[in-house]
This record gives structure tokens, C-alpha cells and sequence, in this order.
């Protein structure tokens, strides 16, 4: 053959093996662009809040190594996908050790984030006489957590052993409860904490008219709904994804993240008070100026 011959152009790269690396590719991104979020707020955590209860120093900083060891979990399983099984068709399905922990470690951080709602659901829901009403729904909610943690335990202890997403229908039942159980709990922590605080908002407004409370409790309330909306929605278009197109790796583009989603809204939450008390300080300062 004439070296000189131009050579022929390979094919182009079928459909299902885009939908197989692609998302991959997106939800890697997305997860180190999370994880960088996670070191500043960590860090701001760590600055602003140093008297804060030890349990909940635990917790935060619980989180905080969970994710890192969640992020070299998923950085494994992509360098098999992307770059040690490039050109070898077998690695499209084959998955390396840190695919079985992905599932468990984001299950642990879900657990966390969603028990400390439920506490802070408990507290609102005592501030305002209405413990009775809500037990029933902080059981659920920490019921949910605790089913969604096992779910995900399940599934990656049985993928240790199976490692092949041909398979995955193995699995699949374990997953749907992980999945379905982490959206589920998180929509019901939402709707609870935006009820509870407008409940507080209201009461404020009859009996007492200062406008620095009445801001807060809406900064709380505008606070609620935007890590409530953005974690419920991430793990509800996972769980869809999953439920609707399994054949496919559509759902890892956010399953692989999960975990940092939930961590930085415990910590948005938690570091926003920071912000509420420059606010009152600016406040009380103007006010003694004048």
C-alpha cells in the first residue's frame, strides 16, 4: 500500500457509547466544580463559626471528608471509563472499585444532611407548639433517610461483586430505593421548613412588628427554598433518569455529584447566618448613628 495514500477517516463514534461516556465526562466536571464550592464554604465555616456545638462541628466536617474520599471514588471510576479504557470496548461496562462506593458514600452524606433538617424541622416545629403534628413527619423523614441509606449500601456492596453495567438490572431495585428515597425526603424537608417558616412569619407580623425580624425570617424562608429546590431537583431528574433510561449512563451526570449537592446546602445553611448577623450589626449600627 502507498504510504503517500491518504488514509481513511475512522467512523464516527456511535450514539450509545456518546450516551455511555458523555455523561460521565459531565457529571465529573460538575462534581469538581461542587467540590471546590465545598472548600470555601467548609473554610468560611471553619472562620466564622469556631463556638458552634461539637456535634455539629462533627457533622460538617464528617461531610467534609466523605466528599473527598467520594470525589476520588468517582475520579477512579472515570479514569477507567475515559482515559486506561480508551479504545478498549469492554471498559464501556466494566467498572473499577470506586463505582461500588459512589452510591454508599453519597447515601452517607444524604443521611446526614437530611437528619440535621429533621432536627431543625423538630426545633421549629417545638418554637411553635406544634411537635404533635410534625412527629409524624420528621419520623417519615428520617425513616426515608435511613431506607435510602440502606438501599444505596445494598447496591454497592452487590456491585463489588458484579462490576458490569450490563448488570445492572442486579441492583436495580436497591438503587430506584436510593434514589427515590433521597428526592422523596428531600421535597418533604422543604415543603416543611418553607410551611414552619412562614408559620413564624406570619405569627411576627400580628404580635410583633419589627422589620430586622420579619427580614430575617423571609431571608430564612428565601434560604429554605433555594437548597431545597436545588438538592430535590437534582436527585429527582437522577432518579427519573434512572427509572426512564437505564440503558443509558444519563443519570450519572448527577448521581456522581449528589453527595456535594447535599453538602452545600447543609453548609449554605449553616454559613448564612454569618450574613443575617453582619445584616443586624450593620442595622444596629445605623440606628445608633441616627
Amino acid at each position: 500500500m502507498d504510504s503517500s495514500s491518504p488514509s481513511v477517516p475512522s467512523p464516527p463514534v456511535d450514539h450509545a457509547t456518546l450516551l455511555i461516556l458523555g455523561p460521565i465526562l459531565v457529571g465529573i466536571i460538575v462534581s469538581y466544580l461542587l467540590e471546590g464550592v465545598v472548600f470555601v464554604q467548609a473554610y468560611i465555616y471553619y472562620m466564622s463559626f469556631p463556638k458552634d456545638k461539637l456535634w455539629m462541628k462533627t457533622a460538617v466536617y464528617t461531610l467534609f471528608v466523605l466528599d473527598i474520599i467520594q470525589t476520588v471514588a468517582v475520579t477512579s471510576s472515570t479514569w477507567s471509563f475515559l482515559i486506561s479504557g480508551w479504545g478498549r470496548p469492554e471498559h464501556l461496562h466494566e467498572t473499577e472499585w470506586g463505582f461500588a462506593f459512589i452510591p454508599m458514600l453519597c447515601a452517607a452524606c444524604t443521611s446526614l444532611v437530611q437528619l440535621f433538617f429533621a432536627w431543625r424541622i423538630h426545633a421549629l416545629a417545638s418554637h411553635l407548639s406544634q411537635k404533635k403534628i410534625f412527629w409524624p413527619v420528621i419520623v417519615f423523614i428520617v425513616g426515608i433517610s435511613f431506607a435510602q441509606l440502606i438501599g444505596a449500601t445494598v447496591s454497592g456492596s452487590r456491585w463489588i461483586h458484579i462490576n458490569d453495567l450490563s448488570l445492572l438490572h442486579k441492583v436495580y431495585g436497591a438503587i430506584s430505593i436510593w434514589l427515590v428515597g433521597s428526592a422523596a425526603g428531600d421535597v418533604l424537608i422543604a415543603v416543611s421548613m418553607i410551611y414552619l417558616l412562614s408559620t413564624v412569619r406570619r405569627r411576627t407580623k400580628e404580635y410583633d412588628h419589627d422589620e430586622r425580624t420579619n427580614h430575617l425570617i423571609t431571608c430564612l424562608i428565601r434560604n429554605s427554598v433555594e437548597t431545597g429546590a436545588i438538592t430535590a431537583g437534582a436527585a429527582l431528574l437522577d432518579a427519573i433518569f434512572f427509572l426512564k433510561m437505564n440503558g443509558t449512563t444519563l443519570h450519572f451526570a448527577f448521581s456522581v455529584s449528589l453527595s456535594k449537592f447535599y453538602t452545600n446546602s447543609l453548609y449554605a445553611t449553616l454559613n448564612s447566618r454569618a450574613s443575617f448577623e453582619r445584616d443586624l450589626k450593620k442595622e444596629s449600627t445605623l440606628e445608633e448613628h441616627y
